[in-house]
């Protein structure tokens, strides 16, 4: 009887062991894989998507189609808004954005989310959310983050915003996000992407 609790002993010991080292072994490859999905990601720089967004403020809530063109610093957003309500353009370079919408609006200002905020009501880390979309953090901002089992960005806290990213999909090798959550204290925000273009030549 007492070999037998030994034996048992000691199994639980091997199998604890092997469990606590299965677990270090996984955190060390998650760690590994979103070093080298970080310096991948964060080395994009032209890209394309189409999408729906849908959000919602203490005010409003609301659907649109995104069409977004990101070329470096510059960057083109086409916001079309279903049944005839109109499309908002927003462009934007490192000195100057512009705004064009229904009813022949020309706003200009110096950031995106000044002319998001005034004409939408949406206020949005439009320079977040370029990073945020393809999976990696604000970098040079404070957060918090957790990884998904193959490594990937999954939650992350940032600048006042909770970023949830529920799916991945394979882009030219890539692993990028095509349906993710973000939201602040005022706002939620719902983005489902339907196609990702990582050409360098701008879509028009």
């Amino acid at each position: 009887m007492r070999f037998i609790h030994v034996c048992v002993v000691f199994l639980t010991f091997v199998l604890s062991g092997c469990t606590q080292l299965s677990e270090k072994l996984n955190s060390a490859d998650q760690a590994i894989n979103w070093q080298q999905h970080l310096t991948q990601v964060s080395q994009l720089s032209h890209w394309y998507i189409e999408g729906r967004v849908g959000i919602k403020t203490d005010k409003q809530s609301g659907s649109a189609s995104l069409f977004w063109q990101q070329a470096g610093e510059y960057f083109e957003m086409r916001i079309v808004a279903p049944f005839g309500r109109g499309t908002y353009i927003l462009k934007g370079s490192p000195t100057l954005v512009q705004m064009q919408g229904p009813k022949n609006l020309f706003l200009t200002a110096t950031t995106a989310e000044e002319l998001l905020k005034q004409e939408l009501g949406w206020s949005v880390d439009l320079q977040g959310l370029q990073y945020w979309v393809r999976g990696v953090p604000t970098p040079d901002v404070a957060h918090d983050l957790q990884l998904d089992n193959a490594g990937r960005l999954h939650f992350l806290q940032q600048a006042g915003f909770n970023i949830d990213i529920n799916r991945y999909a394979d882009v030219g090798g890539l692993q990028l996000p095509d349906k993710l959550q973000i939201e602040s204290a005022n706002l939620r925000l719902k983005l489902l992407i339907n196609r990702w273009d990582l050409s360098t030549k701008i879509q028009t």
